[in-house]
């Protein structure tokens, strides 16, 4: 094998400053000169840099030069290696892939992930969930607009859309995703309902709007780099297509503002203000749509050879005015886009298709609904982000000294299990070796142990690296294989944020407080013995008076354990509260907002802390349902990270904005399910915890000795039950039913 093949993933870790070491365990050359491969690669990875592609993974390398020989001689004979950095490239002009993962934008496979949820999914790519604020997203557009910055742009990160409503609406759920502000949308007509910054709408292009709303959007976040521009163009005719083609490519020439992403649609105005309305035959439809593709084609061709245009395909639409006629089209509309720009580098959106018709979940029959919506928001997020992360990841990997995880590229199990494989990635790091075979070649990876308990959930998952060793290389060493890991700098740690439990105590009169109850008790031991929290804060409006003795019994160290004064606000959005409840789930969702945590009513049982853990990590937040009633959340189990935003979304665009005293359950209920069920990239609902059984059901559980609804296998329980009844520490001993199965085993072990 070349050496410079080897040579090229040298090239791009030491280009972040970090030295790798590959080496035979019978190799002379590893104790006589290291320090000498280690310059020679630094030195050679930082001089002038060309681009060049293979079977889908793109890496800047340099020529070869004289350091290759020397690299060569004594690396080289001891391994052979083709390293090809996973399939995450840095998104850059010319012929070479730029996706994330080669079938991001193409094939979808619906998958059922380690928590059980069935999601879509492009076949064989790892899709990381992008959400703001979180510091994977933010990192994301640091390393591009670095990235962009080296290159040809000065302006940092720029996404540019030219189509219809259903760019609309991706730019707006982007500005979602990365801002952590979102616009309702009226989709039929395009009307803002609300406008937060730092949206603004530019007049569009003679002071003519289509429809109402459909101006040309610009989004800037000046924070990040970035620019997510929208051009409302509807394609009915070539003229106004190639229009903004131009100014786009105008723009590259005169400042060099080169767009790190175009993501263009067409075809359905066409269908309805042409072929439908005018009543044109099948073949002067088609005509007319060949006609528009030609006329653009050489624009697209250009833009496409300095950055990464994408086109989405058309739909089907199921609209009252859009005759089945028109809809037979959409396949043929299709085919001639891809045949016509079949010699550019223009990538076809065909997953965005995917996704439409596996969720089927158009409101309208013309727009994307919500969970298309978000999948195809984050498949734009991960085809920019992921290609970004490689390096910061590679970064933090070899200096948190964690093994990178070697795998066939051509191997069925890439293909199939690459998740799988990530997730994994904690265990096997922590074993002391992990033997793994590829055609032959057996290799041994020596870990150098460390503190990976945070990056196993939120760095390791976005990488997966492949390297392929042959043994056709004629001078292999029969003896195993060791890749060792030498980095430069010195090893750091990540620390895991804390985790804390909020509880809410309001007393209706706090001068004469209550104490709590035996069921409270269990409440908080429960979180103590089986969570383990840095903290547990009990806010309350009386914190000069402790409402725990009656814990006595159960609780025998309160190491962690503090109450902390609240206030109650007695009002919300502007109108009186009827029920201390609300006041007490609006202090939750701001406890969580800026503390983040796991926030419980005194009625919820912690039962498995590891497994709460592990979702707690994976997810921005982990919530509870009421499955029966299939339109409400439970907010007496509601956990979120620091700065997610599902606790900001709750208070903003439901208590503060719709707030019903009057209704017990529409604000901590119902409108938070209608609120998720648009945005459910926000978090994981977790089965069983206040649905197993329901509240309808919950006296099968109190008192039923039949045992009907198991408890053991759940992260948590809410018992909706809290004081009533002689529950105490003498009655729990005999009580034949699930709740008292449960009692015990918390209480006694």
């Amino acid at each position: 094998m070349p050496s410079q093949d080897f040579l090229k993933i040298l090239a791009v870790i030491c280009l972040m400053g970090i030295t790798v070491v590959f080496f035979s365990l019978n190799s002379p050359s590893y104790s006589r000169h290291p320090p000498e491969i280690i310059s020679n690669i630094r030195s050679w990875a930082f001089s002038s840099e060309t681009n060049e592609s293979s079977e889908g993974a793109s890496i800047t390398v340099s020529p070869a030069r004289s350091t290759v020989s020397s690299v060569g001689t004594t690396v080289l004979p001891a391994i052979t290696t083709v390293a090809q950095a996973s399939t995450r490239v840095l998104p850059g002009a010319g012929t070479s892939t730029r996706t994330s993962c080669g079938r991001l934008l193409t094939d979808e496979e619906i998958f059922e992930d380690s928590f059980g949820v069935k999601r879509l999914r492009s076949q064989g790519c790892f899709m990381q969930n992008y959400t703001a604020p979180t510091p994977l997203t933010s990192r994301c557009f640091t390393s591009l607009s670095h990235h962009q910055s080296k290159t040809n742009s000065s302006q940092g990160v720029r996404i540019v859309l030219i189509g219809d409503s259903r760019m609309r609406q991706l730019q707006h759920k982007l500005n979602w995703l990365i801002t952590g502000n979102w616009t309702d949308i009226d989709n039929a007509k395009g009307d803002r309902i609300r406008q937060p910054a730092p949206l603004v709408c530019d007049e569009p292009l003679g002071g003519n709007k289509v429809e109402t709303g459909q101006c040309n959007l610009t989004l800037s976040v000046p924070s990040l780099n970035l620019t997510v521009q929208r051009w409302w163009a509807t394609m009915v005719e070539p003229g106004m297509a190639h229009f903004f083609l131009t100014r786009i490519l105008a723009a590259v020439n005169d400042s060099g503002q080169l767009p790190s992403i175009v993501i263009i649609n067409s075809g359905a105005w066409l269908l309805k203000s042409v072929c439908h309305e005018k009543r044109l035959t099948t073949e002067n439809c088609t005509g007319e749509y060949r006609k528009i593709i030609s006329h653009i084609k050489p624009l697209i061709m250009r833009l496409s050879a300095l950055t990464s245009v994408i086109w989405t395909p058309q739909t089907p639409v199921a609209k009252g005015d859009w005759s089945m006629e028109s809809n037979k089209l959409v396949p043929v509309f299709n085919e001639i886009a891809s045949e016509l720009l079949e010699d550019t580098n223009v990538h076809f959106w065909w997953s965005s298709r995917q996704a439409y018709e596996r969720f089927s979940d158009t409101p309208d029959g013309l727009h994307w609904g919500s969970r298309t919506l978000i999948h195809n928001a984050q498949v734009v997020m991960n085809y920019l982000c992921n290609a970004a992360d490689l390096l910061k990841i590679l970064a933090v990997i070899c200096l948190m000294g964690i093994p990178l995880v070697f795998f066939s590229w051509n191997s069925p199990s890439y293909s199939r299990h690459p998740p799988e494989v990530i997730s994994n990635i904690r265990s096997w790091a922590l074993s002391s070796e992990t033997n793994q075979s590829s055609k032959g070649a057996s290799i041994t990876v020596s870990t150098a142990r460390s503190t990976i308990s945070s990056v196993g959930t939120t760095i390791l998952p976005a990488i997966t690296t492949v390297a392929q060793f042959f043994t056709s290389f004629t001078t292999i060493s029969p003896a195993r294989t060791t890749v060792a890991l030498v980095t430069t700098r010195l090893q750091m740690e990540v620390p895991a944020e804390p985790l804390y439990v909020h509880y809410v105590l309001f007393q209706r009169t706090p001068l004469q407080p209550k104490e709590v109850s035996f069921l409270d008790c269990v409440s908080v031991l429960a979180v103590l013995k089986n969570l383990r929290p840095d903290a547990v804060y009990i806010h309350t409006n009386a914190p000069d008076f402790w409402p725990f003795d009656p814990c006595n019994q159960v609780i025998k160290n309160w190491t962690g354990v503090e109450l902390v004064p609240a206030h109650r606000s007695f009002v919300i959005g502007g109108r009186r509260v009827h029920h201390i409840q609300h006041e007490a789930d609006v202090l939750k969702l701001q406890l969580l907002q800026q503390y983040g945590g796991l926030a419980l009513d005194f009625d919820v049982y912690l039962i498995n802390g590891t497994r709460f853990r592990e979702v707690y990590r994976a997810y921005p937040c982990v919530l509870s349902g009421e499955a029966k009633v299939h339109n409400k959340l439970n907010i007496g189990f509601v956990a979120c990270r620091k700065g997610a935003a599902y606790p900001t979304m709750l208070l903003r665009e439901d208590y503060l904005a719709d707030y019903r005293p009057d209704e017990w359950v529409y604000n901590s209920g119902i409108r938070p399910h209608q609120l998720y069920h648009q945005h459910e990239e926000m978090g994981y609902v977790a089965e069983g915890i206040s649905d197993r059984p329901d509240y309808e059901q919950r006296h099968e559980f109190l008192h039923g000795p039949q045992r009907k609804h198991r408890w053991t296998d759940k992260i948590a329980h809410h018992s909706f039950r809290r004081g009533e009844g002689a529950y105490d520490a003498k009655s729990m001993e005999t009580d034949n039913s699930s709740m008292g199965d449960m009692l015990r085993w918390i209480v006694k072990g």
